[in-house]
């Protein structure tokens, strides 16, 4: 069985450093980034946890919330090359009662169409299944978003 405080507990200091991307958790200093990269309609409408407008108050809920012990575990991606540089961020939250993980994540619009969601979404799928922090992890898309079909796809789903 797998619960979001697992998650957390596998992920709770976790910098992941891939090919282009650092991915380490949100904190105070991040928050004006994410409230100006997150506003975006397109975000809002191909996640289930983003909502539009996408206001500094959102982001500083979203902060405090990722820092709560136990909570799911969200990262934000930054690119290697420039660290100020916010790319989007992906996440790994539990389903206690199916034994499942579900992983999710956006790009915001600058950083689009060039291999970062899939390379956000590889490094989460990797450190999961080196961590067993699951039985099995699941992700899903609307139809209508290619994009995200391609990134599952790539990665095993």
């Amino acid at each position: 069985m797998v619960t979001p405080g697992l998650f957390a507990e596998a992920f709770e200091d976790t910098v992941i450093a891939s090919a282009r991307l650092v991915l380490r958790r949100p904190g105070p200093s991040d928050i004006a980034m994410l409230a100006e990269l997150a506003n975006d309609r397109i975000i809002a409408e191909n996640t289930a946890r983003v909502p539009h407008p996408y206001t500094l108050a959102d982001a500083e809920a979203f902060v405090a919330e990722t820092a709560r012990h136990g909570a799911a575990p969200v990262l934000l991606a930054f690119l290697a090359e420039d660290p100020q540089a916010l790319v989007g961020a992906a996440s790994l939250d539990g389903h206690g009662a199916t034994g499942a993980g579900e992983l999710g994540y956006w790009v915001g619009a600058p950083f689009r169409g060039r291999g970062y969601a899939t390379e956000m979404a590889r490094a989460l799928v990797d450190l999961a299944i080196a961590a067993g922090a699951a039985a099995r992890l699941e992700a899903s898309c609307r139809v209508t978003n290619e994009a995200s079909r391609r990134v599952l796809q790539k990665c095993g789903f």
